[in-house]
């Protein structure tokens, strides 16, 4: 097959287009430093926006979903505190893991707080709790020790006997769950 100059020139040209989502995957996608400042973060936010608004569409969808996992840890953080997606993508975002070379993930305040509300629903699947619990095991020290206080924590006299109204269990099921994340990890039984 023969290709005359005005193939090579698109070909050439073809090669030099941008990527647009360059600016998404200039940090790692797991949970490290998760800053997210500057414009490089506000252009991945831009595109991480456009993208969302146009999963109307099965290749729109497709689209988000590849780009949002590729994004950095702290770039998709700010879009899901933006945008407070179905928590299908918060779980998928919170898992992910610790950056390359980490020793542990940086979980943000807002996997922190998904966790806690999904730990004490009694309507969170065995399988998403098993996926949390590596999630969990994976944190750093910091962020583990803010999610065991937050399902430790209930409010003033609902820690008595008769448990049998909706925040009384939550908080039971809050302190149980609690009490399995510290179980493996803790120095004394």
């Amino acid at each position: 097959m023969r290709c005359g100059p005005a193939a090579l020139l698109v070909f050439v040209t073809a090669c030099d287009k941008p990527d647009p989502w360059a600016s998404c995957r200039e940090a790692d996608p797991g949970f490290g430093a998760n800053l997210c400042v500057g414009p490089s973060c506000d252009a991945c936010q831009r595109r991480l926006h456009a993208a969302w608004d146009r999963r109307t569409t099965p290749a729109g969808r497709a689209d988000f979903h590849v780009h949002f996992l590729r994004a950095s840890a702290g770039a998709r953080d700010r879009f899901v505190r933006e945008v407070q997606p179905p928590d299908d993508l918060v779980l998928q975002h919170c898992t992910v893991g610790p950056a390359r070379g980490a020793t542990c993930a940086t979980l943000p305040e807002s996997c922190v707080a998904y966790f806690d509300r999904a730990l004490r629903s009694g309507d969170t699947p065995v399988t998403v709790r098993t996926q949390m619990n590596l999630a969990i095991d994976a944190a750093c020290e910091a962020p583990r020790s803010a999610l065991v206080m937050r399902l430790g924590a209930c409010p003033d006299g609902l820690a008595g006997d008769g448990c049998n109204d909706g925040p009384c269990r939550a908080c039971a099921a809050g302190r149980l769950a609690a009490l399995a994340l510290i179980a493996p990890t803790a120095d004394r039984p």
